[in-house]
This record gives structure tokens, C-alpha cells and sequence, in this order.
């Protein structure tokens, strides 16, 4: 993975970890989710504006933009429902924790990517942090905490959610190869806010909708700034190195994730988070040394 992909990942990852941090405290996750995808929509206007010129969009493009906006519409649903229902610093962590290892699939099968053994070893590292950063005590019993909450609501949403993430990222990947990835992403967030917006108004109704504007008007649009910058970013990462690379080395965002929790919400922050964090650096060192 080159060393500007690396980086670009890594800032990401910051502000990523930070519009989730701010997507927790919302009140009602559905009606935040929808205000801040509006806001976005009309943030970066100009700027797409300035760039949709470049070039046609593809069948494949357009494609790619509808199949995207269709399962981010699934994911907020479900990282919102997950939010409601548990700790940031359980439900983040757990969403994220299965994801390299099914990009990892869905692009050695679908796209035909070929990994190194320093780069697989390196997602490994990443997998095993993540489920480490998720144990409550260094015990069988801890390290077994995890597996066994399975059929709680919050791990359900969780994982729910991984799963989505790693099929809108292959999705992803596929678009950038026929659009500029600014364009992409202000495209599939404009198609995601109409589509959510008929759940939105169905299910929360327009009521929720002014209070949580009037509770958070500030978080909305810092939200919808970093939520396309951030992911702008990983998409430009995407058109440098392996998908697979870059999704394991998004997952430095659970350490940012699980430590904004610990630091700003009073979630416990012990020893397992500690050594899970490093074996996710590792893991992401091992990564970035790894070869194309």
C-alpha cells in the first residue's frame, strides 16, 4: 500500500470516527441522519458543480451510484438502530470488526485482487485488535463476551451493519473506476437523503425532524462536512492501492471511535482496548509495508 494512500486512509479514519462520535449524541438517529446527508447535499453543491463537467458518468457509473445510496440507506439505518441500543464504544468497534476480512473476500472473488502474505497478515493483526478492543476482561471468559452476545440487539445491529459496510465498499471501489470520487460521493449521498427521507418521514415525521435541527444544528452540518470528506478521502485512497488494504487500514478508526467514547461519553477504557489498539497498529504497519 503506498505511503499517500496510507495516510489518506488514516486521516479518514480521524474523521470518521469523529461524525460518529457526534451521530451518537443525536436524539433521534433517524432524523439526524437525514438532516446531515441534506446538509451535505447543499454544502458541497458547489463544489461538485464545479467538477461534474469533467466527464460523462457510464451506465456503470450511475450504476454503482444507485447501488451505493440503496445500501447506505440499510446502514444508516442499522449503525443508527445500533446506536440506540448500545455503547459507542461496543457497537463502533463490533460494526467495524468483520469488515476486512469480507472485503477481503468479496474483492479476491468479484475483482480479482491478490493479496501478499504481508498484507493478509496484516488484516489478520487488524481482525484480531478489533475483537480484542471489544473483550470486557483479559479472561476466557472475556475473550468469549463477544461471540455470546451475539443475540443481543446492539451486537445484531452491529455486525448487521459490518456486513453492509463491506458491500457498499466494493460497490465503491467499482465506481471510482468510472467516476471522479467527489462526483461519486455527492451523487449517491443526494439519491441516499431522498431515499431516507421517505423512511425519515414515515417513521420519525417532521416533528422529530425540527426538534433534532433545533438540538443540534451545529453537529448536523459538521457532520455532513466530514461525513463526504471523510469517505471523498478513502475513496481517492481506493484508486491508489487494493480495496482490501484500505479497508483494513479504515479500521484505525475504532481506536479514534473507542477512545472519543472512553474520553468525552465515560465509557470504560481498560487494558483489553489498550492492547487491542496496538495489535490494530500493528496490524496497520504490516499493511502499509505490504506490496500491491
Amino acid at each position: 500500500m503506498t505511503g499517500l494512500a496510507l495516510l489518506l486512509v488514516v486521516c479518514s479514519a480521524l474523521l470518521h470516527a469523529t461524525w460518529n462520535f457526534l451521530y451518537k449524541r443525536a436524539i433521534d438517529k433517524r432524523a439526524f441522519a437525514w438532516l446531515f446527508g441534506l446538509a451535505a447535499a447543499v454544502l458541497y453543491l458547489p463544489a461538485f458543480l464545479l467538477l461534474a463537467c469533467d466527464r460523462p458518468i457510464p451506465i456503470e457509473g450511475w450504476g454503482a451510484i444507485a447501488a451505493s445510496a440503496l445500501v447506505h440507506t440499510f446502514y444508516f439505518t442499522c449503525l443508527g438502530k445500533g446506536y440506540s441500543a448500545g455503547d459507542l464504544s461496543l457497537v463502533y468497534p463490533l460494526s467495524r470488526a468483520t469488515v476486512p476480512l469480507l472485503v477481503a473476500l468479496w474483492a479476491v472473488v468479484f475483482l480479482g485482487e491478490h493479496l501478499s502474505v504481508q498484507g493478509a497478515a496484516g488484516i489478520v493483526a487488524v481482525v484480531a485488535g478489533v475483537y480484542i478492543l471489544h473483550v470486557g476482561e483479559l479472561s476466557l471468559a472475556g475473550f468469549l463476551k463477544p461471540l455470546r452476545s451475539i443475540k443481543t440487539r446492539p451486537t445484531q445491529f452491529a455486525l448487521t451493519t459490518g456486513l453492509l459496510i463491506s458491500i457498499y465498499t466494493v460497490v465503491d471501489k467499482i465506481g471510482v473506476s468510472y467516476v471522479q470520487p467527489l462526483v461519486y460521493m455527492y451523487l449517491w449521498t443526494v439519491l441516499f437523503t431522498l431515499i431516507y427521507g421517505l423512511y425519515v418521514f414515515r417513521t420519525a415525521g417532521w416533528i422529530s425532524i425540527k426538534s433534532e435541527w433545533h438540538a443540534h444544528p451545529i453537529a448536523i452540518v459538521v457532520v455532513g462536512l466530514l461525513m463526504v470528506l471523510a469517505y471523498t478521502i478513502v475513496l481517492f485512497a481506493m484508486t491508489m492501492s487494493n480495496v482490501s488494504y484500505v479497508a483494513a487500514a479504515r479500521e484505525i478508526s475504532v481506536v479514534f471511535g473507542a477512545a472519543m467514547g472512553s474520553l468525552l461519553l465515560r465509557e470504560p477504557y481498560g487494558r483489553t482496548k489498550v492492547g487491542g489498539s496496538a495489535l490494530i497498529a500493528f496490524g496497520l504497519a504490516m499493511i502499509g509495508l505490504a506490496q500491491i
